[in-house]
């Protein structure tokens, strides 16, 4: 029996191909299904609009009678590619990030959601890698337990974009990322972050990869009072600096406290609570304290720093040293 071939293609209302394929060893008299997701072979999604499906088989031309494809349009603008991003004007809009983890956006207006809790965006397993560019706007009021983004990934981007009156109570607690493997750069948070144990800093809470000309502004608090040999991590920027984190040219006026009332570690720093990274040109300005368990250690630039302080200044009125505590350097 001799198979058959046959092309498949999709013309816009100008009979131009958005789409082709090519269908093999088909059977005489069997049926084939064949969809149609409305992306072109560059996977690109086609604009909305009237198209027609042809089928090719030899010499003969089947055409479908006119199919209109209309996408959801989740933004308000833009396909997510980096020439033309998807446009985020309304909170709504913002939640709807969670679909295209790889995408590019960018933020067209301040949103203030009213103290809604919001955030936890993208996963270990699904991690944003895409750009997330704030272009110079606000987003205001989120109050919840996670961090706008839980996960950034390593190819992943958010800049220039401000917090104003966010507050966040979580056992890892940040206003911008919780857990940070990209890069964050030209952003301004202020707020508050509060938790039970572990990592707190407004900006991100544990940071694998460059937070850079950041600012941060409000007040970190970490009270533990659970049981085992905890160290609690707060700083006015980050919670903690893994050995590939990077922190360069940032401010913070943040108040930090940290409070252990078993037996663990306080470390307390007005950039960072616990330094294993490089920290370099920044500048602390708000108070630093860190009480209670086995060991105390605040520091104007770090609690602990087992990592390289470089060019940082502490200008903030606690008796304290650039760190607190570990054996790093500080040049």
């Amino acid at each position: 029996m001799t198979a058959i071939e046959a092309v498949v293609y999709i013309t816009d209302a100008a009979d131009e191909t958005v789409y082709k394929t090519t269908l093999t060893k088909l059977a005489k008299n069997k049926t084939v299904t064949l969809s149609w997701n409305g992306r072109n072979n560059k996977n690109k999604l086609v604009p909305n609009g009237t198209y027609t499906a042809n089928v090719l088989i030899g010499k003969t031309v089947s055409k479908s009678d006119p199919l209109t494809f209309l996408r959801k349009n989740y933004f308000a603008g833009g396909d997510g590619s980096k020439k033309n991003p998807f446009q985020i004007a309304t909170p709504a809009q913002l939640g709807q990030i969670i679909r295209y983890p790889n995408a590019s956006f960018i933020q067209t207006k301040d949103l203030d959601f009213e103290y809604e809790a919001v955030g936890g965006f993208f996963t270990e397993d699904n991690p944003f890698n895409g750009v997330y560019d704030g272009n110079g706007k606000t987003i205001s009021c989120i109050a919840g337990t996670a961090a706008l983004f839980q996960y950034i990934g390593t190819k992943g981007q958010v800049k220039n974009l401000n917090f104003e009156k966010c507050n966040v109570n979580a056992e890892n607690s940040a206003i911008i990322c919780t857990y940070n493997y990209g890069k964050i750069t030209n952003c301004n948070a202020s707020g508050s972050t509060s938790n039970y144990a572990i990592h707190s800093g407004v900006i991100v809470a544990d940071n694998y990869g460059l937070i850079s000309n950041c600012t941060a502004s409000g007040s970190v608090s970490i009270s533990t009072g659970n049981a085992g040999n905890y160290s609690e991590q707060g700083g006015g920027v980050v919670g903690i600096n893994e050995s590939s984190g990077k922190i360069i040219s940032c401010e913070s006026s943040v108040n930090v406290s940290v409070t252990n009332t078993y037996h663990g570690h306080s470390c307390a720093g007005g950039i960072c609570g616990y330094n294993n990274g490089l920290i370099s040109d920044c500048t602390a300005t708000g108070t630093v304290s860190a009480s209670g368990g086995w060991g105390r250690s605040p520091g104007g630039i770090a609690g602990v720093n087992n990592g390289q302080i470089t060019s940082c200044a502490y200008l903030g009125t606690s008796e304290v040293n650039l760190m607190g505590d570990g054996s790093g350097g500080i040049l």
